[in-house]
C-alpha cells in the first residue's frame, strides 16, 4: 500500500473527489507540508482516504463523505491495539461534521497542534 506524506502536489494528484482533497488541503495548509501522511489506496472508495501521524502509522483517522450532507465529513479515529484499550473508548465515529471542526478533531487525534493552556 503506497504511503505518502502530504504536500500540495501529493494532494492534488490523489484519485479522490474533490471533497475529500479539499479537506486534505485545508489540514495541510494549517499544520505545513509533511505534517501527515495517508494511504493513497487505502481504501480505494474516492470518497474515502486514511490519514495517520507521518512517525506513527497505527495512529490514524479514516475519513469519507459518503452518507453524509454535502459540504460534510465522518470520520473513524483508530488507536493502535495495546492490552489495556478499551474498545468503548477507541471505537469512536463523528458523523455530519463541518469543516472546522473535522480539521480539529484531526489535529488532535494525530497529536498534529499543540492544545491551549488552561489555568
Amino acid at each position: 500500500m503506497p504511503v505518502q506524506v502530504a504536500s500540495p502536489a501529493s494532494i492534488w494528484s490523489l484519485p479522490k473527489e474533490k471533497a475529500i482533497k479539499h479537506l486534505l488541503l485545508a489540514l495541510n495548509q494549517r499544520l505545513g507540508d509533511d505534517a501527515f501522511a495517508f494511504c493513497v489506496d487505502d481504501p480505494p472508495d474516492p470518497r474515502a482516504i486514511r490519514v495517520f501521524h507521518p512517525h506513527e502509522l497505527h495512529l490514524g483517522v479514516r475519513i469519507f463523505t459518503f452518507g453524509q450532507n454535502h459540504g460534510r465529513y465522518g470520520l473513524q479515529l483508530e488507536y493502535p491495539e495495546l492490552p489495556d484499550n478499551r474498545p468503548e473508548l477507541t471505537n469512536q465515529d463523528g458523523e455530519d461534521l463541518p469543516l472546522e471542526r473535522t480539521l480539529e478533531i484531526i489535529a488532535i487525534h494525530l497529536d498534529l497542534t499543540e492544545l491551549p493552556d488552561y489555568p
